[in-house]
């Protein structure tokens, strides 16, 4: 499939991944706008282009169109708003044709046709061009273009088409647009169809002839029989006759015309003048004519009677059998030419000498096809041998490619547990059914519960997490540790970011285990090559009749949250995300993406043999995900980004201790998630954050969400109530430490700063007037957005935050 696109734009953290927006599309032929892009492509209106973006954006201007093929996802996720339903590669990418899509350049001198025409622009156009002067089009035009020396742009010297024999047509623009024949995007304008305006009755067209003086003689003479045509008049009589000649015809009969009178006045009038100065007064005129006398002087009987004699020995080689014939051409050429060439071919030799090359230029003209079929036949074997080659790296890489599979132990592990019940099924083998073991070990494992009977207050409540941390031998501030349970507690999915190394997935895992929740945790460590929900919770297997769990332990998980919910006991239960980025999250976490919203409810639709199972998941279920923000792993989407909180890590500084940690002891009760919403999460309304911080976060949005500074960047109302949230509790519990604004430090920081992604010295101006508004308020958040211009200076103005 093929669609005539523009750049829509490129992917905010890998340059060679991108989107285009198509503008029309071919259907049988022709080329049909795209009328609800909506519709006919899903879900975000583009074409997503997976490899080799950067060509194109290198390649083509914005606005401008070019085609491209493509074809249809395979991965596509009709559930996520980002996914694109058609794929392509910028590879696959090519200019219109000279006829198709042509740019319409305005101009602002008036076009003579008997006259050079220059045109400059910023950039060469992919094919033929019109030119605008006032209502009027002009064209199409062919081009050649000159870079100008240390100007950005180039010239462009305008020239007739041949396959319209060299012209031109004059169209009023307005006629072309009211039938359709102009489209406009951004400050292009195109001629979408040559050929269809040109058949289009409804378009006056006035035809123009373009091309230079000799082609037009020469198509004179395909019309014309010039022998019957003496003088210069005489043809200008002869063309004149022509009956019923096209638009195209006359419009070259008129130029010839206007040619030919101008030629009649000068070989009549002013070149015999001209010749004649030259050859009376010029000293080089003067000695030609006195050469030409004595070359030319009478031949004297002597000669005369040598010449005779050589005429006779010529007609009896004539009139001899098997004589040398005298070349047909010669026959058609004008009386004179015949006349000299005959005179030289009064010698015998130089008629057999004429012969002799008449047969040497036969035998060359052989040679010359034997050598190109010889030449074909190279071509085609070195084709072949490319195309072998090419067949065999191909195979070499494949193999290759294979051992590493097979190398990888854990992987062809996976694929056996995959295909193991379809073998168990041909042999005959039908899966026991543990349903009712499992449920008794849910309902056993609920009933062991208890909850806590007090809630403390928060402070006391985080400070004894503290000293279990301590014992653990993990160090925390304290306003680090209320940020990062307050953040865990208010999203359902929160990202802790960093580079390799940095004790993400160790932190989490302690975390865990000091606040009591170590029989509560799940780690998941994310394999790359995840794409649904049938690698990160298992799928209905229609031939064993179950659901194939996998080998995540994530369906167990909910099992048990569906229970406890059931029963009225909803207690929090953490899951970590080890590594999560290694393969899309928004592909294989699809499943829980609605669940970030609050207000959504927490229902899991699970197939089986004849419906969906429902489980409800309660409110004390949270993912917490490790990522790596390098280039062996995949970027967050922006929808993602939209929706959770990503705290980043720096390495650790204080020393390693050698004491080996202790072990906590086993946790007998819980808090339930009912409880730690009273402590961690503000009711529905009392979102208020400190004055001060509230009208810091207002001037920030107004500087971020201004367009006219170029790209914007957008605080929705989630984000808002998000920020709002935190600071409402962590205003009350973090310490002051000299700065007043600490709760709205930390979720600027972890909130607000990962939506930057843009490009430019506008975008980076925009950021560096954000450093200068927060940097006496927000020291943390400062630091961090010095870090992303510094990063971004040095990347050509490309500033993201997982840098």
């Amino acid at each position: 499939m093929r669609a005539v696109v523009k750049k829509n734009r490129s992917h905010y953290s890998n340059p060679h991944l991108g989107y285009l927006t198509p503008v029309f599309v071919e259907r049988e032929d022709r080329w049909v706008r795209v009328e609800d892009l909506k519709k006919d492509f899903p879900n975000n209106e583009c074409i997503f282009i997976h490899r080799d973006y950067v060509a194109l954006n290198e390649g083509y201007a914005d606005n401008e169109l070019f085609i491209q093929t493509y074809e249809q996802n395979a991965s596509h996720n009709p559930e996520y708003d980002g996914s694109s339903l058609f794929t392509g590669t910028g590879e696959n990418a090519l200019a219109p044709n000279n006829s198709e899509f042509c740019r319409i350049l305005d101009s602002g001198r008036p076009f003579d046709p008997e006259q050079e025409y220059w045109i400059w622009q910023t950039v060469d156009p992919l094919n033929d061009v019109f030119i605008r002067m006032g209502d009027f089009i002009y064209g199409p035009f062919n081009f050649s273009s000159r870079k100008i020396d240390e100007e950005d742009g180039v010239n462009l010297l305008l020239r007739a088409e041949p396959g319209l024999d060299y012209c031109i047509f004059k169209i009023n623009v307005n006629d072309a647009e009211k039938h359709h024949h102009v489209h406009q995007d951004g400050s292009f304008y195109y001629l979408i169809s040559v050929s269809e305006l040109l058949e289009d009755q409804r378009v006056p067209k006035e035809s123009i002839y373009y091309g230079s003086p000799t082609d037009l003689l020469d198509w004179a003479k395909n019309i014309t029989d010039l022998s019957t045509v003496n003088d210069i008049r005489q043809l200008g009589k002869t063309l004149s006759s022509a009956t019923n000649p096209s638009p195209v015809e006359q419009a070259k009969l008129n130029r010839l015309k206007s040619l030919l009178g101008n030629s009649d006045e000068w070989f009549s009038k002013r070149l015999p003048v001209f010749i004649s100065q030259y050859l009376e007064e010029n000293p080089i005129g003067k000695k030609k004519v006195e050469d030409y006398l004595r070359i030319n002087e009478q031949p004297n009987a002597e000669q005369s009677g040598e010449l005779k004699r050589l005429r006779e020995e010529l007609e009896q080689l004539r009139q001899q059998p098997g004589g040398v014939a005298l070349d047909e051409r010669l026959t058609t050429l004008p009386a004179p030419q015949q006349r000299l060439i005959n005179e030289l071919l009064n010698d015998g030799n130089l008629r057999l000498k004429y012969a002799s090359a008449r047969s040497l230029e036969a035998q060359i003209q052989q040679l010359e096809k034997d050598r190109e079929r010889k030449k074909k036949l190279l071509a085609e074997s070195t084709r072949e041998l490319r195309l072998k080659e090419e067949l065999k790296a191909g195979l070499e890489k494949s193999l290759v490619e294979l051992k590493e599979h097979f190398s990888n132990t854990e992987e062809v592990r996976s694929k056996f547990f995959e295909v193991k019940p379809y073998i168990d099924w041909v042999n005959g083998i039908v899966p026991s059914t543990t349903g009712e073991t499992e449920q008794n070990n849910i309902r056993e494992a609920l009933d062991a519960l208890k909850l806590k009977e007090d809630v403390p207050p928060l402070r006391e409540y985080l400070q004894e997490i503290r000293e279990n941390l301590d014992r653990l031998d993990r160090r925390i501030e304290f306003n680090d540790l209320a940020n990062y349970f307050i953040t865990i507690n208010q999203n359902f999915l929160t990202v802790f970011a960093g580079l390799p190394g940095v004790g993400k997935t160790s932190l989490v895992t302690k975390l865990a285990a000091a606040a009591g929740l170590k029989e509560r945790f799940l780690a998941i460590s994310t394999a790359r090559g995840w794409t649904s929900q049938r690698d990160f919770i298992g799928y209905y297997n229609a031939i064993s009749n179950h659901f194939q769990q996998a080998r995540t332990g994530l369906f167990d998980v909910l099992k048990s949250c569906d229970a406890g919910t059931r029963r009225g006991l909803d207690i929090p239960y953490w899951v970590l995300l080890d590594e999560a980025n290694l393969s899309p999250m928004e592909h294989y976490w699809s499943d829980f993406m609605r669940f970030t919203d609050p207000d959504s409810e927490r229902v899991l639709r699970i197939p089986n043999a004849s419906n969906l199972d429902e489980l409800r998941l309660g409110q004390g279920l949270r993912f917490i995900a490790t990522i790596n923000y390098d280039h062996t792993t995949e970027p967050l989407s922006p929808r993602l980004l939209d929706r959770v909180a990503v705290v980043r890590l720096t390495a650790p500084k204080d020393t390693i201790r050698v004491e080996k940690p202790v072990t906590l002891p086993s946790v007998t009760d819980y808090y339930s998630t009912e409880q730690l919403e009273e402590m961690l999460n503000p009711s529905e309304g009392s979102y208020e954050m400190a004055s001060n911080s509230l009208n810091l976060f207002n001037e920030i949005r107004e500087l971020l969400e201004n367009e006219e500074d170029g790209l914007p960047i957008i605080i929705n109302p989630r984000k808002q109530r998000d920020v709002s949230k935190y600071c409402a509790i962590a205003q009350q519990v973090m310490e002051d430490n000299g700065n007043a604004q600490n709760a709205f430090d930390y979720a600027f920081n972890q909130q607000i700063l990962p939506l930057i992604a843009g490009r430019g010295e506008k975008f980076g101006k925009r950021l560096n007037d954000l450093h200068d508004l927060i940097d006496q308020f927000l020291p943390s958040s400062a630091l961090s957005l010095r870090r992303i211009i510094r990063n971004g200076d040095a990347n050509y103005y490309n500033y993201r935050f997982f840098v």
